[in-house]
């Protein structure tokens, strides 16, 4: 059987297909760009599968892939109430993003004991789950990207910069200096906010999981040791939908 895995973040919208213990990327759609057309020439190249599974932190998007993937597919949309490998334990779950959750929950499973999950998108967020399997929440700040389109955009002669471009020791010249701000500070925020949330959660042992598409601009300027684990979120939605299909 073959799972197609809909991961709908703020960015970018990205599939990949789930066979034989292997995730296989479909397609990506930048998010400001969705729309019907999109979704149906996104399902329509992707090979066959037999279920759809979708995590979304985009108003409307998961009943978009829902209503366009074709009639015999089994449409599974993923929320706080699913079987997540962990215990939601914030007041109002369905307020906190599917996707902190999914990776969370991962990240649980993967390190069997309290773990910090950093992820390292759009928004990097900094989640918090104890040795129990309790999520118990966590920070959300700007990510690299977002930040230096933010600069770009609230002053009026700061470019955006390219995120992706080595950094010197000692900038010396404006794009050089936003991209150390951005990226140095934005690591040393990570470090800061490990450290006190795992003292306000009152962890006195975890491990800090590192994901997302940027966690290796970040991974190499963190002082915390961190593991990176990629495809956190994909693989999050494959044990939640195997233990959905085993509570059946």
């Amino acid at each position: 059987m073959s799972v197609l895995l809909v991961d709908a973040g703020n960015t970018r919208v990205k599939g990949a297909v789930y066979t034989d213990g292997t995730i296989t990327p479909a397609f990506q759609i930048e998010t400001p760009l969705l729309d019907a057309d999109r979704v149906r020439a996104a399902l329509d190249e992707t090979p066959a599968y037999d279920v759809l599974v979708i995590a979304s932190v985009v108003r409307g998007s998961a009943s978009l892939f829902a209503s366009s993937a074709e009639d015999h597919v089994k449409t599974v949309i993923v929320d706080a109430t699913a079987p997540l490998g962990i215990t939601v334990g914030v007041p109002k779950p369905d307020t906190v993003g599917i996707d902190r959750l999914l990776m969370s929950g991962m990240a649980f499973s993967n390190c069997g004991g309290a773990v910090i999950t950093v992820g390292v998108g759009t928004a990097i967020t900094v989640d918090v789950v104890t040795s129990a399997g309790v999520y118990v929440g966590g920070s959300i700040s700007p990510g690299l990207r977002l930040a230096s389109w933010a600069l770009s955009e609230g002053t009026s002669l700061l470019p955006e910069v390219d995120i992706d471009e080595a950094l010197p020791d000692v900038p010396r010249s404006t794009m050089e200096s936003i991209r150390m701000g951005i990226v140095e500070g934005a690591a040393g925020s990570v470090d800061r906010l490990v450290s006190s949330l795992a003292g306000g959660a009152g962890l006195d042992t975890y491990k800090v999981v590192l994901t997302g598409g940027d966690a290796g601009l970040l991974s190499e300027r963190l002082a915390t040791e961190h593991e990176v684990l990629d495809d956190l979120l994909f693989q999050g939605l494959v044990h939640t939908y195997e233990r959905l299909s085993q509570s059946v």
